[in-house]
């Protein structure tokens, strides 16, 4: 929503630079100004963009302006009301893991933070991409914000004539769910994804589970003391000499050993609760109802008659398995997008 309210902000501040022209041309600009339509977003909230710099020796330090100016400076939106901006780039805290031959270069795992753009799709890229943006065929308007990022190539060779001139390359990076990367406390990174640490706060969207082998060392110190004494003596000392004889014999021998119990029913499947066969979204390629569960947040509740929940051609009804958490407990509703992604399906 932060970004939404920016992003029409910045609308409105365009539009604006068109109604304060000077007077002598104040006609003719407004003319022009009704003829141009603004493009349709993509509102989509700002995305968590790791990138790879690799450096031929250990930097002192990361210009951080640099990088954004130079990014920046790069993107070429031309559709009015575009947008594709950075606002600031942060080292992130992390260990890379190199998985083939020790390497004499630096890797620095670096975060894009306030990376806002209406113009990127449902599945951003940082840098360019020939594809037509993902998910603009469901946007109900011809003129849909395409914005594609610069060329990964320029971006280097613009930093390294900038005066990073031991930089090597840029790679833009995922983050991977702890759910198959494994649960660690510390954040580690390879050119595959960033793999979240438990213990790094700006993961905290994780449901990290248990691991299946014990910590490296010890918790903490033991927990507070013991309980307070214990209660209070026994009982009375044993009532009086024990009863009568004992009663008679006993009855009749068992009867025979009981015979195996029929195995329950499996129950009847809720027809509430069974995807739609050979369901796609749109009647689109590939977007069966697994691709949905892979981001159900984002694309249960997309729908062409403005009610996901009631519209029969949307997945909220045709997948429920993957969109409606009274189907399946381990779905969480609405907000952790992530804890979703990798559940049996």
């Amino acid at each position: 929503m932060a970004l939404f309210r920016n992003m029409k902000t910045l609308f409105s501040l365009l539009v604006l630079g068109n109604l304060v022209a000077p007077s002598v041309q104040e006609g003719f600009l407004r003319r022009k100004a009704e003829e141009v339509e603004l493009c349709y977003p993509f509102l989509e909230p700002e995305p968590m963009t790791f990138v790879i710099m690799e450096f031929a020796s250990p930097p002192v330090s990361i210009d951080a302006g640099l990088v954004v100016d130079t990014y920046n400076s790069l993107v070429d939106c031309s559709q009015l009301g575009a947008v594709r901006l950075i606002s600031n780039v942060t080292l992130a805290d992390g260990a890379f893991i190199d998985s083939g031959a020790l390497s004499t270069t630096t890797k620095v795992l670096v975060e894009i933070n306030d990376f806002a753009c209406n113009a990127c799709g449902l599945e951003y890229e940082l840098f360019f991409v020939p594809t037509d943006p993902v998910g603009a065929a469901e946007l109900p308007s011809d003129n849909v914000c395409d914005c594609r990022g610069p060329f990964n190539e320029d971006f280097v060779s613009d930093l390294i004539e900038s005066g990073m001139t031991d930089l090597i390359s840029v790679t833009s990076i995922p983050v991977i769910s702890p759910e198959i990367c494994g649960v660690s406390s510390v954040t580690t990174y390879t050119y595959a994804g960033v793999c979240p640490g438990t213990e790094d706060p700006k993961f905290a969207m994780f449901s990290f589970s248990p691991s299946a082998s014990p910590t490296e060392s010890p918790t903490d110190s033991p927990t507070e003391p013991p309980t307070d004494p214990p209660t209070d003596p026994p009982t009375d000392p044993p009532t009086d000499a024990p009863t009568d004889a004992p009663t008679d014999a006993p009855t009749d021998p068992p009867t025979s050993a009981p015979t195996d119990p029929e195995p329950p029913e499996p129950p009847e499947p809720d027809p509430d609760c069974v995807n739609t066969p050979g369901f796609l979204q749109f009647s689109l390629e590939k977007r069966t109802c697994k691709w949905v569960k892979q981001n159900p947040v984002k694309r249960c509740s997309q729908t062409k008659t403005g009610n996901y929940k009631t519209d029969p051609d949307g997945a909220y009804k045709n997948c429920p398995k993957a969109c409606n958490p009274d189907c399946n407990p381990e779905v969480v509703a609405g907000e952790n997008r992530i804890a979703n992604l990798f559940f049996p399906f």
